[in-house]
């Protein structure tokens, strides 16, 4: 899907790869932007977008490419 594509691109762009710790900060209310924090680079994401991304504790993540 072309909308995975752009949506993976955009995470790309804002450094949420595989293997990248992230901490919620602040999840508004009424589907409202999630605040997250990478390192030292803080972002505001839409649901729509946090869908695509899959989160485990970091004892679970095993990358398999």
């Amino acid at each position: 899907n072309s909308h995975d594509d752009e949506k993976l691109k955009y995470l790309d762009m804002l450094g949420l790869r595989p293997g990248v710790k992230l901490h919620l900060i602040e999840r508004s209310p009424f589907e409202g932007p999630l605040q997250i924090k990478t390192g030292e680079a803080t972002h505001f994401i839409g649901h729509s977008i946090a869908s695509v991304i899959r989160v485990c504790h970091e004892d679970e993540f095993e990358l398999t490419y």
